[in-house]
């Protein structure tokens, strides 16, 4: 249909190969690539680089950054004109709309794509005709796949054919069947394995772990087989029927269960720590009481399941596009579906399972409604820990973040390592907390001496401008910078040019091709450049006015809002160190070296535009002028915050 021999032949290229997910990596890159490698031999093309997806679906574009990655080696290296893919669905299933985005940015850049499988080079109108064509196929044919799989999927379920969930709950095995008759069990392991086992419970052979990549070591379902969820490992069942007697028999909590779990040395399912919400998961599962609960949540990009057929996703274009994921959505109860576990009846003690019936039916019907989850997962951005964001942990310099405690009414507000709650131990150093009502008095206490008392706070900013204008680094594009990169590449060049060889093959030729031709470009640059003429700045004005404002602001200390506060302590704090064992607390006040950079570039800038500012090179550790440290006063005795001052 197209001559496509005579505009291919000999041309550098970059092959593009995608999977959508990791089993079929081993199989799929293998097939794309002999697909791929018979093209190149026919058409003489010369490969620079292979650009590679794997485990990545082209139904998400949001999740693509390989197009990117190519134009950007157009950009920098230009060493290719033509991008190999096998085939359209390769390229994108997410239709037409986004296969001719990526297409127009392609040969915007130089860039041609041919497809190998329908030998389509798109070089003109015609082919991209064409090729919409095909886009719109791909994208109908993983629709249909994904329905005829939804369909499949949710029909296996209600029929009894498999459970609910892919992997076993913990304490759960898989007991498959074939005709009516029990064949086997399929256990599996913490650390990633299987066992396989017989009805009576005895070892007949074991499965490896799945790698990320390639062919599954696990054990396949025969299409003849049925799947059944029973009672496992007598052990692992003692735990779970531990967990559930001290959650709803004593009323601890999914933290001191965790803790408890930690302390006696049981590992989770994972054959980690017990993180809270492992614990949680476990205690709110209705399958220990008998009830299989499946779609309580749908995150399909095409598709979810439903009973009878499956339902169009609510997912929008602009989602797929600005997301790597599909966000899960909750689902109303009359949507969900349920079969009984009859094997799973009686797995808990009849007095024990009456006890976690009516704890999980109280959650079921509290996501009956499928309310949606405020978008900003912050709990703490409008509440009063002012510290969060620059309080951190002696032990392990772990951020220091809010938490609540004490009984309900009456809590608590505490500081506290978030890793020492969620993965709880007893004589964890990391569990320890700090009220933070006395420590935020002396922070506010200790802001409101350094700003008001400090009698060459406007000296201290002058020096620190001042020193900046002497030291200030030249803009990027300035004619000095450009004077000396040119200066820099000739070098390079001089080196290179006794290797040169009369073959424009060879890569050191090339190198110096590349080299010239960057020096040129510089050298226009240059010259484009206009004189340049530093404004004068007046260091007086300027460190006056900031050093009122925060002498202002010292003074209603104690009106200013959450934000504020944070976005000072933000500038001012370079070290605020919590012991958590003794409760002590370092704070040292600084300025930043940056501080000085960005008055001499825009003059007297507020507070609230100051604390939008960041290093000026953030590679570089950030120098600061020392205004005062404090540190508490009370060493080895409980501490009550009153903080001594120490020479800077």
């Amino acid at each position: 249909m197209f001559n496509n021999k005579e505009k291919l032949h000999g041309q550098p290229c970059v092959v593009l190969k995608r999977c959508s997910s990791a089993p079929q990596v081993r199989t799929s890159m293998d097939n794309q690539g002999r697909t791929t490698e018979q093209s190149i031999k026919d058409l003489e093309l010369r490969v620079v680089h292979e650009e590679l997806l794997e485990g990545v679906t082209g139904s998400v574009p949001g999740n693509r950054s390989d197009i990117d990655r190519i134009l950007l080696r157009k950009r920098k290296d230009n060493d290719f004109k033509v991008l190999l893919v096998q085939d359209t669905s390769r390229f994108t299933r997410a239709g037409q709309g986004h296969g001719q985005k990526l297409l127009y940015e392609l040969r915007a850049a130089g860039i041609l794509v041919y497809f190998v499988a329908e030998d389509l080079l798109v070089d003109d109108e015609m082919a991209e005709m064409y090729v919409s064509f095909l886009f719109a196929a791909a994208r109908h044919a993983v629709k249909q796949l994904s329905y005829n799989a939804t369909i499949g999927s949710t029909n296996s379920f209600l029929s009894g054919r498999s459970p609910y969930t892919r992997r076993p709950p913990f304490g759960l095995d898989r007991m498959y069947c074939d005709g009516g008759i029990d064949r086997h069990i399929i256990r599996n392991l913490s650390d990633g394995t299987q066992q396989q086992l017989t009805p009576a419970g005895e070892f007949v052979r074991s499965f490896g772990r799945n790698n990320k990549k390639g062919i599954p070591e696990h054990y396949i379902k025969q299409k003849s087989e049925r799947i059944r969820l029973i009672p496992g490992d007598l052990k692992l069942m003692a735990v779970v029927h531990l967990m559930f007697h001290l959650h709803y028999v004593e009323g601890l909590s999914y933290r001191f269960v965790a803790r408890r779990l930690n302390d006696a040395g049981t590992p989770s399912p994972m054959g980690r720590e017990w993180h809270t919400g492992s614990v949680r998961q476990v205690l709110l599962n209705p399958v220990y009481i008998g009830r299989g609960i499946r779609c309580r949540t749908k995150n399909g990009i095409y598709y979810v399941s439903s009973e009878g057929r499956p339902q169009p996703s609510e997912v929008t274009l602009e989602e797929l596009a600005n997301n790597a994921h599909v966000r899960g959505r909750m689902r109303p109860r009359e949507e969900w579906l349920e079969r009984p576990q009859p094997h799973l009846a009686d797995f808990l003690p009849e007095q024990l399972g009456k006890l976690a019936t009516v704890g999980i039916e109280r959650y079921l019907d509290s996501i009956a409604e499928a309310k949606p989850k405020e978008a900003n997962r912050d709990r703490h951005r409008n509440s009063l820990y002012i510290l969060k964001g620059s309080l951190r942990s002696r032990q392990g310099n772990h951020p220091m973040t809010g938490r609540l405690g004490g009984k309900e009414g009456n809590e608590i507000r505490y500081y506290a390592v978030s890793r020492g709650h969620t993965v709880p131990k007893s004589n964890n150093v990391l569990s320890g907390r700090i009220a933070a009502q006395p420590l935020e008095s002396a922070i506010i206490g200790v802001l409101r001496q350094v700003l008001l008392n400090r009698p060459n706070m406007e000296e201290t900013i002058k020096r620190l401008v001042a020193q900046q204008m002497l030291e200030r680094r030249e803009d990027e594009h300035s004619p000095e910078r450009l004077e000396r990169e040119i200066e820099r590449k000739q070098k390079q060049l001089v080196l290179l040019s006794d290797d040169v060889t009369l073959e424009d093959d060879d890569p050191v030729a090339r190198k110096a091709t590349a080299l010239k031709a960057e020096i040129n470009s510089l050298k226009r640059r240059r010259e484009a450049q206009p004189p340049q003429q530093r404004p004068a700045t007046d260091v007086g004005t300027i460190a006056a006015e900031l050093a009122r404002e925060l002498e202002e602001f010292g003074r209603q200390i104690d009106q200013q809002d959450v934000p504020h506060m944070q976005r000072l302590l933000e500038l001012v704090v370079a070290k605020m160190e919590a012991d958590l064992v003794t409760k002590e607390v370092d704070v040292e006040l600084s300025l930043p070296s940056w501080l000085g950079e960005v008055l001499q570039r825009h003059g007297a800038v507020g507070l609230d535009e100051l604390s939008a500012y960041r290093p000026f090179i953030e590679a570089h550790p950030e120098n600061r002028l020392i205004l005062d440290t404090f540190r508490c006063d009370r060493h080895g005795q409980p501490v009550c915050y009153t903080c001594r001052r120490r020479a800077a």
